[in-house]
């Protein structure tokens, strides 16, 4: 402090006093004060980092280096990848094609079998139109020999209805099968 000072002091009031003596105060307790406190943390810091002390990791250990080899890759030709795809398929073709050829044989017998049936029924009912239509006009015969017509023109007709019937029955079984077969 100079000289100066003091006399400055001299003409300071009581309070401006008390000011600067409660300033000085506050800057020596705190300055204590905070050099201590930076020193306990720094020595807490320094404990903490001696036990919890974390030894870094061999990454080299951990993560070994990776070998790879070097490959090369030559992508197949159009004929090469057709023929892979054919081969692949063609059991598959062969199978659908043979059920295909099995179910058209399978359907053409059972055709060539309802056809027969057809044409057996067909025989049958002109056989049987043509035995009715036999007995019709021996009936008709006998009949008009009983009653003494035996050889006249009223025989004849009724003989050629009964034909003419028949000959009428037998088409229209004719086309009742053609017409089966055509389904």
């Amino acid at each position: 402090m100079s000289i100066w000072d003091k006399i400055e002091d001299l003409f300071k009031t009581k309070e401006e006093i008390a000011d600067e003596e409660a300033q000085r105060a506050g800057a020596a307790v705190e300055g204590e004060t905070t050099s201590g406190l930076v020193d306990a943390l720094k020595n807490l810091e320094d404990e903490l980092n001696k036990k919890n002390t974390v030894e870094e990791p061999d990454y080299d250990k951990l993560f070994p280096e990776v070998k790879l080899e070097k490959k090369e890759y030559t992508p197949a030709t159009d004929e090469e990848i057709e023929k892979r795809a054919q081969d692949e398929t063609a059991g598959d073709y062969q199978k659908k094609t043979q059920n295909l050829l099995d179910s058209a044989k399978k359907k053409g017998e059972e055709l060539s079998g309802y056809n027969k049936q057809l044409s057996e029924k067909k025989t049958s009912s002109l056989a049987d139109a043509e035995s009715a239509v036999e007995r019709a006009k021996e009936t008709a015969s006998d009949d008009m020999l009983k009653r003494g017509l035996g050889r006249s023109s009223i025989v004849a007709g009724i003989l050629g209805e009964y034909d003419k019937a028949g000959l009428e029955k037998a088409a229209e079984i004719m086309n009742s099968y053609d017409s089966k077969i055509a389904d």
